[in-house]
């Protein structure tokens, strides 16, 4: 029996994958937003001059999904990857989760109502230049008014060239992925009926293991930190946001010690802190306090950067040490942000073998290892096909 199914060039489908389950939270969506979170803690990872400048490693799955979600699940996958990765990196609380949200949605909505305009004049390339250069603006925008000031117009520059950037190499590898891609072939056409696979059931996020409802009750640490998370927002100095960045950061190392992880390093808060200040300070404002190779540090300037930078800061660690990385949600959000974590969790499980002359071929194989550990029943047959198809030069 045949299940491989041909591919339209520009894979448009224009309705759900899951026609006929009526729940949010449907298998695909879910695997698509794990691929996402993944994507994002790779570049989460990378160092960078800002917390809230993205490589955009994670829109590649939001990019495809153009194309294979109907509206309505399209923008709600932009959603629980938007809030999934802000609860798993500890940022919700902070504003840096802000940047992350209108940044993904205004990326997203850029690339929708485009893909709906020109239709098949766009390709990847011009979608995916077009939402870095979107969530950028609308960052620079929000970053104007919370963190730079008017000195933001020397971050322009670099989150051009970092869109442009970000978005030339998204779009291309989206192209070649696209068109080689068996596992994508599968995944598009896994529920339409008599075109491709059989119909079988995936995984039912009511069957998926819920942890157990913690304590409503909160830790002293969680208390202690949204005491000094408040006392920090309302007190809006630098001496208080210093303060409140130094007692966040010894509580993530107690937080760290007693649960056996890696200490937090300072280096790189202390980077962001001085880049921040050091863009203020390129606006002279108030009294001069000293002119090295001509340049004026003023002092207002240097407090409002070094405020803006702590303050930052200090939210970030706060707001990790608030949030319990075993965070439930309820209902049925709750049972669809399990099946979520479950699949991130089964991303990292296993390692992937990545081969340099055959790139699409080696991430085709992981995601259909992990789509075969996740739901065997449903994708065993799909081993064969694939490689028979890559073997034929399909």
């Amino acid at each position: 029996m045949e299940y491989m199914c041909k591919l339209p060039e520009r894979l448009i489908i224009r309705k759900s994958m899951h026609s006929s389950n009526k729940s949010k939270f449907s298998y695909n969506i879910m695997f698509l937003a794990a691929i996402s979170l993944v994507l994002a803690t790779i570049d989460v990872s990378i160092p960078k001059p800002v917390p809230f400048l993205r490589i955009g490693l994670a829109n590649l799955p939001i990019l495809l999904a153009l194309f294979l979600l109907p509206a309505r699940e399209y923008f709600f996958l932009v959603f629980i990857k938007s809030l999934g990765m802000s609860i798993i990196s500890g940022m919700l609380l902070s504003y840096v989760a802000l940047f992350s949200f209108v940044g993904s949605f205004a990326s997203a909505g850029i690339m929708w109502l485009f893909s709906k305009i020109f239709a098949e004049k766009i390709s990847f390339l011009g979608l995916a230049i077009a939402g870095a250069l979107a969530s950028n603006s609308i960052q620079l925008l929000i970053a104007r008014y919370l963190v730079f000031g008017t000195s933001v117009r020397f971050m322009v520059p670099l989150f051009i060239v970092a869109g442009l950037g970000s978005g030339i190499v998204l779009g291309l590898f989206s192209l070649q992925f696209a068109k080689k891609s068996q596992w994508l072939k599968n995944f598009a056409f896994q529920n339409r009926k008599n075109d491709c696979l059989p119909k079988e059931k995936f995984p039912d996020p009511k069957s998926v293991t819920v942890p157990e409802k913690p304590s409503r009750a909160l830790s002293p640490v969680q208390l202690f930190s949204l005491l000094v998370m408040a006392t920090v927002i309302l007190a809006n100095t630098l001496l208080v946001a210093i303060i409140g960045f130094l007692l966040a950061f010894a509580v993530n190392i107690y937080q760290a010690k007693k649960n056996q992880k890696k200490l937090p390093s300072l280096i790189m808060p202390i980077l962001v802190i001085g880049g921040i200040t050091l863009v203020h300070l390129l606006i002279p404002r108030g009294k001069v306090l000293i002119a090295p190779a001509g340049l004026p540090i003023t002092e207002t300037a240097l407090f409002a950067g070094m405020k803006s930078g702590f303050f930052l800061e200090a939210l970030i660690f706060l707001s990790k040490n608030t949030l319990d990385s075993n965070l439930t949600l309820p209902g049925k959000l709750g049972q669809g942000f399990a099946q979520l974590f479950n699949l991130y969790k089964l991303f990292f499980s296993i390692k992937p073998t990545i081969k340099q002359h055959s790139l699409i071929a080696s991430i085709d194989e992981y995601l259909l290892t992990i789509e075969m550990r996740y739901a065997p029943n449903s994708l065993t047959h799909l081993t064969d096909n694939i490689i028979m198809n890559r073997q034929r030069g399909f």
